[in-house]
């Protein structure tokens, strides 16, 4: 499994060694099929699994990296059953 952290900066930041750990990338993708998660985060899987097979039944093909976007980070209990997860998989026709 791979997987990356990241987060939002302006367009003029830049990173600087070492730069192995910190790298700068730019979201290219223009068609996302997306869904917003409410849960616990270890159960995101189903969702992302649910929109796979939307995406298939509808004629779309994944694209890029599965993105999820906390709206609840930094708050406790991330097991909570109040936890927002929107969830982006950029797919083509």
């Amino acid at each position: 499994m791979e997987w990356e952290v990241g987060f939002p900066i302006g367009e003029q930041s830049f990173t600087q060694a070492p730069e192995i750990m910190l790298q700068r990338k730019i979201w290219e993708y223009t068609l996302v099929a997306s869904a917003i998660h409410a849960g616990p985060y270890e159960e995101t899987g189903e969702a992302i699994t649910d929109i796979f097979q939307w995406m298939e039944e509808n004629g779309y093909d994944r694209a890029g990296p599965v993105l999820e976007i906390y709206l609840d980070a930094g708050t406790p209990e991330p097991s909570s059953p109040t936890k927002k997860t929107e969830i982006w998989i950029p797919c083509k026709k």
